[in-house]
């Protein structure tokens, strides 16, 4: 997944520290966020159903005198340190950074500039294209009506076209790099804004925000506390006694009712029967339903981290 490499790549600069005279290459399945990395000396992209990847692995790495195949996302505290312990480094944190060109940052300039609407008085915020499908699409429309009088609202998502092109992700990167703030659920682009130094709000959907939010890996990097990353937490007064349930082996997590993203709440979703979820019931990780989240709620943290940036 997009968000995977970006985390990923973080070891490139500190694998060539600790190999000076090697040639790093990267294999992923979205070379624009590798090429660009100047510790990355080669890149490759691939197209490889997943169940294919490992037979994939066992023949490239007899080429190269290291190997490393990087899991999907998994579950964990901290997944940045996995992927880290994954290559042999420290089991740390290190500074994600996603590495933009100054074609790049033109591109977005002119994305920009053809944004209806926009105004360059107002703050911008970047906001999840679909970030509905994160959260609830009702409040997602109520903040958008509270925010569109304040501040600028650009979409980041697969809509995103210059010239009928459609932008990749690190050209959305570089988009949300003149903006002021990302507001999303957990997507690669979060993870590209975090990666090119821009605060973000996020609500974590149906996972534990220990698992993939950028607080518990990147804060520790960020000395001005205005400018920390934020996790909207479940509002306990709201909440309406349901939970998200994850169910982890060491292959893959499984959601139950199947869906990573569900746009309703989890009290409909509980009622399902679900065999998978019951084979690994031992297993099983809840976490609050999101839905006790309002528009009011994010609404009243980006005020708050804005009239927080103003000191």
């Amino acid at each position: 997944m997009f968000g995977d490499i970006i985390l990923g790549t973080t070891a490139a600069k500190q694998l060539k520290k600790t190999y000076p005279d090697s040639q790093i290459t990267y294999i992923t399945s979205h070379k624009a966020l590798t090429e660009t990395n100047p510790y990355i000396d080669v890149s490759y992209e691939r197209h490889l159903p997943k169940r294919f990847e490992k037979i994939y692995f066992q023949i490239v790495k007899k080429f190269y005198d290291k190997s490393f195949h990087l899991k999907h996302w998994l579950p964990q505290a901290n997944m940045l340190q996995s992927f880290m312990a994954d290559v042999g480094l420290e089991r740390k944190n290190f500074k994600t950074k996603l590495y933009l060109t100054e074609k790049d940052l033109s591109l977005a300039d002119n994305y920009l500039d053809q944004c209806q609407s926009y105004n360059k008085e107002k703050k911008n915020i970047a906001i999840q294209e679909d970030f509905e499908r994160k959260w609830n699409e009702t409040e997602v429309i109520k903040l958008k009506k509270m925010l569109i009088k304040d501040f600028n609202l650009i979409e980041i998502g697969h809509s995103m076209k210059i010239n009928n092109k459609q932008l990749n992700i690190r050209q959305a990167a570089a988009v949300i790099s003149k903006c002021d703030l990302y507001l999303g659920g957990i997507s690669a682009n979060l993870h590209g804004a975090v990666a090119v130094g821009i605060p973000t709000i996020g609500i974590s959907c149906a996972f534990n925000p220990k698992w993939d939010m950028p607080e518990f890996s990147q804060n520790e990097f960020i000395k001005d506390k205005s400018k920390k990353h934020i996790t909207v937490k479940i509002n306990p007064k709201k909440f309406c006694g349901y939970y998200a349930k994850s169910y982890l082996t060491e292959e893959f997590v499984y959601v139950h009712g199947g869906d990573y993203s569900p746009k309703k709440c989890f009290k409909e979703i509980n009622k399902m029967h679900d065999p998978i979820a019951e084979k690994y019931y031992e297993k099983l990780v809840e976490y609050p339903c999101y839905c006790s989240i309002d528009a009011i709620d994010v609404f009243k943290i980006v005020k708050g981290y804005f009239d927080r940036s103003k000191l």
